[in-house]
């Protein structure tokens, strides 16, 4: 998982801040999880400088934590949800953070040139490498795919005739 994240944190233009310091979080959990708290404490010093305000709550509580048991030489055990009970105000204000972060990624995605299917891993992970000639040949024509009507026929390409006649065989 912390290699996920790097990787996915090696992808992140520079001048998206809060989307690294989201990522820089999550591997900093991951970290923890792990009980490498110092790398965590690194990790989170800049999700402190350049996070969202959720993002720097979270990270200023995980950080104090992670400092109390370094003192203490224990070990942290994390929640599966780590989210804390939120007013009004501050729903609001996650709110309104995530639209911006979606009208950030739908200007993103407008200025890319991508086929079907290609935006599921956009930015998540990235190669040098040219991509295997048969893969290109997949790609080349899309999927045929069969009218459900055809399906539904008594006999679809002759399948039944040939299991009709391997029955009176055997």
């Amino acid at each position: 998982m912390i290699n996920t994240y790097k990787q996915t944190l090696a992808s992140i233009p520079d001048n998206k801040k809060k989307y690294q310091a989201a990522v820089s979080y999550n591997l900093a959990l991951a970290y923890t999880r792990a009980n490498q708290l110092k790398p965590a404490l690194d990790l989170l010093s800049e999700v402190l400088k350049n996070g969202t305000p959720p993002i720097q709550r979270k990270s200023k509580s995980l950080e104090l934590r992670i400092k109390k048991a370094i003192a203490n030489g224990s070990e942290i055990t994390l929640k599966q949800n780590q989210s804390a009970p939120q007013t009004q105000n501050e729903d609001e204000k996650a709110d309104k953070d995530l639209k911006s972060q979606e009208l950030d990624h739908l200007q993103i995605v407008a200025t890319i040139n991508a086929n079907p299917g290609e935006l599921c891993c956009y930015r998540v992970f990235t190669t040098n490498e040219a991509p295997n000639p048969e893969i290109q040949k997949l790609f080349k024509d899309p999927p045929r795919f069969n009218p459900r009507s055809a399906i539904a026929k008594e006999e679809s390409a002759g399948l039944e005739k040939m299991m009709h006649s391997q029955k009176k065989r055997a």
